[in-house]
């Protein structure tokens, strides 16, 4: 499986096994038309260097690493998002 980075308004991790199906998957997850994700800048990313904090993250442990993008990628979807 491969991460796939959509940067639009904000920066969405889509875990897909191909570029066409993280289009799929990104289209259904906003409601969006097929004309709309083609504006949207995709490219494929290292899931290992996508850092990831759970809602339940704990900021003020300077010393907790958080975990990666590949932690979460257990099948295709939406695995994170971040407001810009």
């Amino acid at each position: 499986m491969r991460l796939y980075r959509f940067e639009a308004g904000e920066i969405d991790w889509v875990a897909a096994e191909s570029l066409e199906q993280a289009n799929d998957i990104y289209r259904r997850h906003y409601g969006l038309s097929d004309a709309e994700v083609a504006s949207v800048e995709a490219s494929e990313v290292d899931p290992s260097s996508v850092e990831v904090y759970p809602d339940d993250w704990d900021y003020e442990d300077d010393e907790a690493e958080p975990p990666t993008a590949a932690e979460f990628m257990t099948k295709p979807g939406l695995v994170c998002s971040t407001c810009q």
